[in-house]
């Protein structure tokens, strides 16, 4: 019964033979290429599954900062607009949550003399 449910939660996908076009579904395996071989037409490939929100995070030491940056920016534009959009709103958030942080340290900060000492004539 194990294996049953095991299975239910292995993720597979979709996809289609690069010589005849007949769809298969392999299970995605992240953390390796799998090798396909087609059942109708015994072509053999390989697949590679890739987040590609990994890919925006590379960084090649080899590469100047502009080409890093095109590269990240060319990553980006083939994502999902809905993706791009949640991107987007995450890094505006996080530039007004740090502005703000930053506008607070820097903010001098005014002491108030308790009422009780203002009343005694003390002076702290």
């Amino acid at each position: 019964t194990m294996s049953f449910f095991k299975g239910l939660l292995q993720k597979k996908r979709i996809i289609r033979c690069q010589n005849c076009q007949q769809q298969l579904r392999i299970p995605i395996n992240a953390k390796s290429a799998l090798k396909v071989t087609c059942p109708k037409c015994r072509a053999t490939f390989t697949v590679k599954f890739v987040n590609p929100l990994s890919e925006l995070v590379k960084w090649d030491k080899k590469k100047t900062v502009k080409q890093n940056a095109l590269s990240i920016y060319s990553v980006f534009e083939k994502l999902p607009k809905v993706t791009r959009i949640m991107i987007i709103l995450f890094f505006v958030s996080l530039t007004m949550f740090i502005s703000s942080f930053i506008a607070n340290l820097s903010s001098p900060k005014s002491v108030e003399t308790p009422a009780v000492y203002q009343e005694e004539g003390l002076n702290i």
